[in-house]
């Protein structure tokens, strides 16, 4: 039983695993106390967290490092130490930098280091693994390795409006052109047309979240993931552009079109993109109500707003309407 403070205390082994369950009349609550304690339901051991100061690095930059170490047993974490070394190796499994020596101090339980990424004509680009060896174990942490290059141009995805109707035709504009310039002529663009389903407002205004929810609002199945519903590949004018109409088909919900072009010339390959809605109607209702919890038999207040979801229609019809 708890205290007047609402307080229970245990004091004694706990098992593998334990639950805690508390019960007031009709109303229940649980709690799992070894569910960020504990590791694997009481499996005790070493435990190493490594750290990285950056999450991406260039070639020749030194990378800072520290770690913590813990032995795990009985609800408890202690401090370990001693001598150990560190090995830096791509995600291909390449090593890369080996034995780096590192202590583990007695007082903390932790270790610091730094290395320096090669700078070579073809220095491997992409994730390395910074593994700490401690005893019969291994423990990592990984960061990136890029080389910036300055892209030469611009890709750059236009359409007319933010928001059309299932109905429209939707006109999509590419262009492309060097930072100086000139506009890049006859070079191939490939552009993909994705959608995905967009839940603005739900009809009856704001939703608690509970299990039925995404089934209510259309979420089931992993209906908001975005669908590629066009690809093509075509040439930029002597301008440097590309004109192309988006047709939508099966609009029986509201979406989110993003069209996404990607040019390649003979140095690189650059991207640019575009989003738009395409809705079912012009207009959609936003409707609330004062508060989200009634007493039966009480009143409940509740407004509906006609909106637009293109903002440059005529605001004074709105009004009326809404009125």
């Amino acid at each position: 039983m708890t205290n007047k403070s609402g307080v229970m205390e245990f004091r004694g082994k706990t098992s593998q695993k334990s639950l805690i369950l508390l019960k007031k009349g009709k109303q229940y609550a649980i709690s799992d106390p070894s569910f960020y304690a504990r590791s694997f339901f009481g499996m005790g051991g070493i435990r190493a967290f490594i750290y990285t100061d950056r999450p991406i690095y260039r070639p020749g930059d030194e990378v800072s490092f520290k770690g913590i170490v813990r032995s795990y047993n009985r609800d408890r974490y202690g401090i370990v130490n001693g001598n150990t070394t560190v090995d830096l190796f791509t995600d291909e499994g390449k090593p890369v930098i080996k034995d780096i020596p590192v202590v583990i101090s007695e007082s903390m339980g932790t270790f610091n280091g730094s290395l320096s990424i090669p700078k070579e004509t073809n220095q491997y680009l992409g994730t390395y693994n910074l593994i700490l060896n401690y005893k019969d174990k291994k423990y990592s942490t990984e960061f990136s390795v890029d080389a910036y290059k300055k892209p030469s141009f611009i890709v750059k995805v236009k359409t007319g409006k933010k928001s059309y109707l299932g109905t429209d035709s939707i006109p999509v504009a590419v262009s492309a052109k060097y930072y100086y310039g000139n506009p890049l002529s006859g070079e191939s663009v490939v552009y993909r047309v994705f959608r995905r389903l967009k839940f603005d407002y739900s009809p009856v205004g704001q939703l608690p979240y509970f299990a039925e929810a995404n089934e209510y609002l259309g979420f089931q199945d992993s209906n908001r993931h975005r669908e590629l519903i066009l690809e093509k590949s075509d040439k930029l004018d002597e301008d440097g552009n590309l004109h192309f109409v988006v047709k939508p088909e099966r609009v029986n919900a509201d979406y989110v079109y993003t069209v996404i072009a990607t040019v390649t010339s003979a140095s690189s390959s650059q991207s640019g993109s575009a989003s738009f809605s395409v809705n079912r109607s012009a207009f959609f209702i936003r409707v609330k109500k004062n508060r989200m919890i009634f007493d039966p038999g009480e009143s409940v207040s509740i407004e509906a707003h006609l909106i637009a979801f293109d903002k440059s229609l005529d605001s004074d019809k709105l009004k009326s309407n809404n009125q």
